[in-house]
């Protein structure tokens, strides 16, 4: 009996000596995972009115959200947005240049994506504009953010938010 409570005191000590360590860990994880989800927010603010701009559309419907990184493992999430545009008013090819000259004036790396749209890299962002068949769609995806499986399970558990529609002039919060 006496080695059973030595027992419960030693793993007392050490869940009360990992406690605080952990909690500020998750805070700065979350910390973390706020503000990739800002830069994802601020990018689609930069970029929704240029690209419907340029490509002579407008936004369809979009979602910003989070998902896992290291899935079914949990561990790592990241920031994401997908968007989708009406119809473009413009052959393929022709999307296609001025997406990636709109893009480059606002300091994206970009690189053309064989299949009908451009890739491109900023700030530790990758957007993917596909501008080939039926649904014209920009994806943006942060750098995983390194998370313990809780926060990871936390934030990829939240509801998307359903972007408005149409596009407001102030963009979005």
């Amino acid at each position: 009996m006496r080695t059973l409570t030595l027992l419960a005191i030693g793993v007392m000590l050490l869940a009360g000596c990992a406690g605080p360590a952990d909690k500020a860990e998750a805070t700065q994880q979350r910390r973390d995972l706020d503000s990739a989800g800002r830069q994802v927010t601020q990018a689609l603010n930069e970029l929704v009115p240029t690209i419907a701009r340029e490509l002579r559309t407008t936004l369809h419907g979009g979602f910003t959200g989070w998902a896992s990184c290291t899935e079914p493992v949990a561990g790592n999430a990241q920031a994401i947005a997908d968007v989708q545009f009406d119809a473009i008013g413009l052959p393929t090819a022709e999307a296609v240049g001025k997406a990636a000259a709109a893009l480059r004036t606002q300091g994206w790396s970009v690189s053309a994506d064989p299949r009908g749209g451009v890739k491109a890299h900023r700030s530790g962002i990758d957007l993917i504009l596909n501008l080939q068949g039926i649904v014209q769609s920009m994806s943006l995806r942060t750098a995983c953010v390194e998370t313990s499986k809780d926060v990871d399970q936390e934030y990829a558990g939240r509801q998307p938010r359903h972007l408005p529609v149409p596009w407001p002039a102030s963009g979005i919060g």
